[in-house]
C-alpha cells in the first residue's frame, strides 16, 4: 500500500474526528452558553412623555413575558439645570399578586436628544402578568421625558400615569430583553419558520466543515514541511568569518 493512499485515508479520518469533535463542542455551546437578546425592541419614539412629576410613577404593563426576562431599556432625556441630580427609580412588578421583583436607581444622563438607560438584572422565570414602573426623582429646575410610542406596541399592555390608563394606541418605548442560548433561538425559529431553521442549521454545519477543514490542511502543511526538510544541513558559515 503506498504511502500516498495511507497519507489519504488518514487525513479523512482526520479531517471527520475533527468534525465530530468541533460538532460536539459547538452543540454545547450551543445549549450552555447564555447571552442577551431582544424579547420586544423598542420603537422609536412619537412623542416625549413628560415632564415627569417627582414622585409620580409611570407604569408600563406587558402581560405576559417569556423566561428569561433579564433586562429593561428605556429612552430618556433631560432638560434644565445640568448640575441638579436627577434619578430613575426602576420597578419590575409582578401584577397578580403585587409584588416587586427587582428595583433599581439610575441616573438620568443629560440632554435634550433622547438617550437609552437600560436596567439589567438577575433573570427572572416566565411570568404571567408584569409590568415595569418608572418613578422620578427631580428638583424644580429639572424635567425629565420618557419616550413615548404610538401604534399599540404593547397590545396586552397599558400605559398608566396617576395610576390611570393613557390613550390605549400609546406605550413607552421601552425594550425588553432575555438571557437565553442559541440552542433556544433556533428551536424558536424552527416553529415559526421550517426553511428559516434549515437555512440556519446548513450555515452552522458548513462553518464546522470548514473550520475541519482548515485544521486538517494547516496540519498537512506543517507535516509536508517537516517531510521536505533536509536531515543533516551544514550550518553556513557567516559572511563576517570568511577572510
Amino acid at each position: 500500500m503506498s504511502k500516498p493512499f495511507v497519507g489519504s485515508i488518514a487525513g479523512a479520518v482526520l479531517s471527520l474526528l475533527l468534525t465530530v469533535l468541533i460538532g460536539v463542542g459547538v452543540v454545547a455551546a450551543f445549549t450552555s452558553i447564555e447571552f442577551v437578546a431582544p424579547m420586544h425592541r423598542a420603537p422609536e419614539a412619537d412623542f416625549e412623555f413628560g415632564p415627569m412629576e417627582s414622585g409620580v410613577p409611570a407604569v408600563q404593563t406587558l402581560g405576559a413575558t417569556g423566561p428569561g426576562f433579564a433586562a429593561v431599556e428605556i429612552l430618556t432625556s433631560r432638560k434644565g439645570d445640568q448640575s441638579a441630580p436627577a434619578a430613575l427609580s426602576v420597578r419590575i412588578r409582578r401584577t397578580d399578586p403585587p409584588r416587586i421583583l427587582r428595583e433599581k436607581t439610575l441616573q438620568v444622563p443629560f440632554g435634550s436628544e433622547f438617550q437609552p438607560l437600560r436596567y439589567s438584572f438577575e433573570r427572572l422565570p416566565e411570568l404571567q402578568s408584569a409590568s415595569v414602573e418608572y418613578v422620578t426623582w427631580i428638583s424644580e429646575d429639572t424635567q425629565v421625558f420618557l419616550g413615548g410610542a404610538k401604534g399599540d406596541e404593547y397590545p396586552n399592555g397599558r400605559l398608566f400615569y396617576r395610576e390611570r390608563p393613557t390613550f390605549e394606541d400609546q406605550d413607552l418605548s421601552l425594550a425588553i430583553y432575555r438571557k437565553t442560548t442559541a440552542w433556544t433561538l433556533l428551536s424558536e425559529l424552527k416553529d415559526r419558520s421550517i426553511s428559516g431553521f434549515v437555512a440556519a442549521a446548513a450555515a452552522g454545519l458548513t462553518l464546522v466543515l470548514l473550520i475541519s477543514v482548515s485544521i486538517v490542511k494547516a496540519g498537512a502543511m506543517i507535516g509536508e514541511s517537516r517531510h521536505h526538510r533536509p536531515k543533516n544541513q551544514p550550518a553556513s558559515s557567516s559572511p563576517l568569518l570568511k577572510r
